[in-house]
C-alpha cells in the first residue's frame, strides 16, 4: 500500500528548510529525517512522529536493531 504525506506540513517545516533522510532502521519502520532546524524520528507503521532535537548540525544516525553476546 503507497501512502503520500506532506512532512513539510507535519514536521512544521518553513519554505526555506531543506528535508534530508539521515538514517533508517528497516526492521521496525523508521526513518530519521533533518529539516536542518530538528532531527525526527518518523515511524512508518503505525504512522507516527517525534521531534528529538533541535540542532543544526550536520550528522549521520545509525539506529542499532540487533544485539547479541559474542559468542552465541
Amino acid at each position: 500500500m503507497e501512502r503520500t504525506i506532506e512532512l513539510d506540513k507535519l514536521l512544521s517545516m518553513d519554505s526555506e528548510d531543506s528535508l534530508t533522510i539521515q538514517g533508517y532502521a528497516e526492521d521496525n519502520n523508521l526513518a530519521f529525517l533533518w529539516t536542518g532546524r530538528s532531527v525526527f524520528m518518523v515511524k512508518l507503521e503505525p504512522f507516527q512522529c517525534e521531534k528529538l532535537l533541535d540542532t543544526n548540525k550536520w550528522d549521520r544516525y545509525y539506529p542499532f536493531e540487533t544485539v547479541y553476546a559474542a559468542g552465541t
